[in-house]
């Protein structure tokens, strides 16, 4: 009889403990959001860029959980050429900047290479350094106060001089942790 109660004793603790220990993982929620933004460039040069406008209320999952959200953290951020006019269009420099809705600095990448081609199949994922990543994370801090931003593509010296005007169609994508109460 003895043998029958240990297992039965194991078998009830256990449940008690994953019983009472997983309730917390049911109060909170973790949502990736997916900012894209498409850029449309074109111009005929010497440089080319396009400034876009957003805020993170524009987004279904922001914007449905905005009463819960506890916290928003900066995952990571991509960019890549849907297309380019001519093909072969490049520049002396290919970069994305990210402004808060005060006009700082939030991210500031130049891509390795300034050929759009080199990155149609092959997205360039920004590598940010840890000050970059806090700051980025201090502007989510203040999402309720300032959740829009300024994003802007920038090609500059396009080449080759005489193919103008010239179109630049790529797109960036920022993922942002977002943690909810439930």
């Amino acid at each position: 009889m003895k043998k029958i109660y240990k297992p039965i004793f194991i078998l009830f603790t256990s449940i008690m403990f994953l019983g009472f220990n997983s309730c917390d993982v049911l109060e909170q929620l973790f949502l990736n959001l997916k900012l894209s933004e498409d850029f449309h460039t074109t111009g005929n040069g010497p440089d080319i860029s396009e400034t876009i406008f957003d805020c993170l209320s524009n987004y279904d999952a922001f914007d449905d959980n905005f009463d819960k959200i506890q916290t928003l953290k900066y995952v990571s951020a991509a960019y890549y050429t849907l297309d380019a006019t001519p093909q072969n269009l490049g520049g002396t420099n290919i970069s994305a900047t990210l402004y808060d809705c005060l006009g700082n600095i939030i991210l500031e990448q130049s891509l390795p290479t300034a050929q759009a081609s080199d990155y149609v199949n092959n997205p360039y994922e920004f590598i940010l350094t840890q000050d970059e990543i806090d700051t980025f994370n201090q502007y989510l801090a203040n999402y309720k106060t300032c959740d829009c931003f300024t994003a802007i593509l920038l090609v500059q010296q396009v080449t080759p001089a005489d193919s103008a005007p010239y179109t630049l169609n790529g797109v960036v994508e920022v993922i942002i942790e977002v943690e909810a109460k439930l």
